[in-house]
């Protein structure tokens, strides 16, 4: 099962997924740690820099041959930037999974056991 993805509405709806390639791109093209990215994320200290960066690296999956400076066009024709700020903030809190394990459950093996 891949991780999931979030849609949002840029020049069409686009498929926003946060993998870990994803994730290592971002890191490598911003030159801080995923914790750093998404603290400056959450507490909503960015630039524009991150944000096409963010939305750069979760559109990778979906269109590998994308540039940043093209990501940075989608922002520019984008219907509701502010909008897109929120499906980047959901995709990447989806990417790190928001299931709680029950303790003491056991995983389900396939077997019907």
């Amino acid at each position: 099962m891949g991780k999931p993805f979030v849609l949002v509405e840029l020049d069409k709806p686009r498929k926003l997924r946060y993998t870990i390639n994803a994730l290592v791109t971002l890191e490598e093209t911003l030159g801080k740690p995923i914790t750093e990215i998404m603290a400056t994320f959450t507490s909503g200290l960015y630039g524009f820099k991150e944000i096409r960066a963010l939305l750069w690296a979760g559109l990778l999956d979906d269109n590998p041959d994308l540039t940043p400076e093209e990501a940075g066009t989608l922002l520019d024709e984008a219907p509701d930037f502010t909008n897109v700020i929120q499906k980047i903030g959901e995709a990447l809190e989806a990417s790190f999974g928001t299931q709680k394990k029950v303790q003491g459950q056991k995983p389900e093996d396939g077997t019907g056991t």
